[in-house]
């Protein structure tokens, strides 16, 4: 159940603010009754690998259900320590399209500029030039969100992920395969236009709402990414 500010407020009082999706710690204030006081929970998802967010989001909405009501989660920081900068913007893309599907309120990117610490988190670097995370931004601004929420949609193969912002672009990445895209276009997760794909990976790709295509198979069996908290498990 998704609510609106308490009518006595005209800015939103936020609650947890966990380096990471902290649940146990989270629980311990929903059992003292912080979802009373609070407009909606913060967190910080930091991460290396974006997949599997979806489950400690889906944790976290059940405990606030369980305790009494759901409230809004808000990404009050995201990003990572990438090694190199060009690697912000595929990251940026999955977790704007995992984040959308399972139904955050709003996210923050961190940072705005590169820090001492920090030098490949910014969307500018120091002297104010755009970085590869800023096009992502702009991407997933005017490509993706304009158009709706994600939904992630079912594929024949558990090492794909596929996901459509309302009745707009798609995103999609996975395990290496061929892909022939019989029709529509695609650019890549800087937002940039692809000339030509014969291939996905990792790295997502945008793809036009008319897109068509058809994927080849996989040489991967198995993926502890892709297949992580799926049936069948077993040992």
């Amino acid at each position: 159940i998704r609510q609106q500010l308490k009518p006595d407020r005209k800015v939103a009082i936020l609650g947890g603010s966990t380096n990471v999706v902290g649940i146990g710690f989270l629980q311990a204030l929903l059992a003292q009754g912080m979802l009373a006081d609070v407009d909606g929970i913060a967190v910080h998802p930091y991460r290396s690998v974006p997949e599997g967010l979806e489950f400690e989001l889906d944790r976290l909405e059940a405990s606030m259900e369980a305790a009494g009501q759901a409230r809004p989660v808000w990404a009050t920081e995201f990003s990572d320590d990438f090694k190199r900068p060009a690697d912000a913007a595929p990251f940026l893309i999955k977790m704007i399209a995992i984040m959308s599907a399972v139904g955050v309120e709003r996210a923050y990117w961190y940072a705005l500029i590169d820090q001492q610490w920090y030098p490949a988190m910014g969307l500018f670097d120091a002297g104010r030039q755009t970085k590869p995370a800023a096009a992502a931004y702009i991407a997933a601004q005017t490509l993706l969100l304009r158009s709706g929420r994600a939904v992630r949609l079912s594929t024949d193969d558990p090492l794909v992920r596929l996901y459509r912002f309302g009745n707009g672009r798609y995103v999609m990445w996975g395990a290496p395969r061929s892909i022939s895209l019989t029709a529509g276009t695609a650019w890549d997760s800087s937002g940039a236009p692809l000339s030509a794909i014969s291939s996905i990976g990792d790295d997502p790709v945008i793809l036009s709402p008319d897109a068509q295509w058809t994927l080849g198979s996989s040489v991967v069996l198995a993926d502890t990414r892709y297949q992580y908290g799926t049936a069948p498990f077993a040992f």
